[in-house]
């Protein structure tokens, strides 16, 4: 019993995060902050995710899938990995997902923080920021096309950056965008749609964040001056839309074909490259040029943001300051 009481004692206790403690911790302000940061250190540094970017592992036999995401931000001085465990049950997908952060000097492990909220937040903030630096700033109306989780975190931080007269809602049916329309009734003139055609239409901003199988927006639904965010895993953006648009962007074109709208357009018989000569930036050089960004009163933007490891490791480390945590 000694021994063992002794082995327990010499334990290196790491810090563990609940996601209930993160909540209570994090600042909506101090996130859109921080991944500002994250994508400028993108900009300077170029190389701040892992190679691949994303790490797959699957077995038919097993019930569950595994990711792992790498990053480092030198601004920070943080070097860590996203871990994420995914299966489905009763036919809707559960995830497990951490973030562990180290030292970049010297590979120390800070800690480990619950992402099963935060990832949402960090989805929802990267389009937000992406409007932001994009999309006219004189921009009144906001269409979000999608009712789940994720969608939940974008009516305070859309409200908060743009002078909006109008969020609207859209989803698979009109009663899931009522239900959300009901559970943000404190955000001021937001309303539900019954289809995606009338919520985009007049709408300056539009994101879609949705897990449709096959395209939701059409390029026949853009309007001069639109804006459109493309944040869904599935391919809910059609491959047209990507030869109407005036200025297309992308987070990080090699991670971004792996899954999503893109994915969708290269199995639909678009080649990698002939994107990727379609590409007008990737959001670190928009997050280094920003005051020079914001479109015109006519052009029509197309942003994919497929989600940056150094994202989640960003608000990770936010969360580990504000926990008082980080040396």
């Amino acid at each position: 019993m000694d021994q063992e009481r002794r082995a327990n004692n010499d334990i290196e206790r790491i810090p563990l995060i609940t996601s209930d403690a993160v909540k209570r911790v994090m600042n909506t302000d101090l996130a859109i902050e921080t991944i500002e940061q994250a994508y400028q250190d993108y900009g300077r540094e170029r190389r701040v995710l892992s190679d691949p970017p994303a790490l797959l592992l699957r077995e038919e036999t097993a019930q569950a899938a595994f990711k792992v995401k790498g990053a480092r931000i030198k601004t920070f001085g943080v070097t860590g990995f996203r871990v994420i465990a995914d299966r489905t049950v009763n036919d809707k997908e559960e995830t497990i997902d951490y973030c562990w952060i180290a030292e970049s000097e010297t590979g120390r492990l800070i800690g480990l923080v619950d992402e099963s909220w935060l990832h949402r937040l960090r989805t929802a903030l990267t389009g937000v920021v992406a409007a932001k630096w994009l999309a006219n700033p004189r921009s009144r109306v906001a269409a979000i096309i999608g009712a789940g989780k994720i969608a939940d975190e974008l009516p305070v931080p859309l409200s908060k950056v743009f002078n909006l007269s109008e969020i609207r809602i859209a989803a698979r049916s009109k009663e899931s965008a009522q239900a959300f329309a009901r559970r943000h009734q404190h955000v001021s003139n937001l309303k539900a749609f019954a289809n995606v055609r009338d919520a985009v239409n007049g709408a300056d901003i539009v994101i879609c964040i949705t897990a449709s199988s096959e395209p939701v927006l059409l390029a026949e639904y853009l309007q001069p001056g639109m804006f459109i965010c493309g944040l869904g895993g599935g391919p809910e953006i059609s491959s047209d839309v990507l030869t109407r648009v005036d200025r297309f962007i992308v987070d990080e074109l090699k991670y971004a074909a792996m899954i999503g709208s893109i994915r969708g357009w290269i199995k639909g018989g678009m080649s990698y490259e002939s994107i990727k000569a379609r590409v007008d930036a990737d959001i670190g050089e928009i997050a280094l040029a920003k005051q020079a960004t914001n479109q015109g009163e006519n052009e029509i933007t197309l942003a994919i943001i497929q989600g940056m490891a150094c994202c989640d490791l960003a608000l990770a480390k936010l969360v580990l300051s504000r926990c008082n945590l980080m040396p």
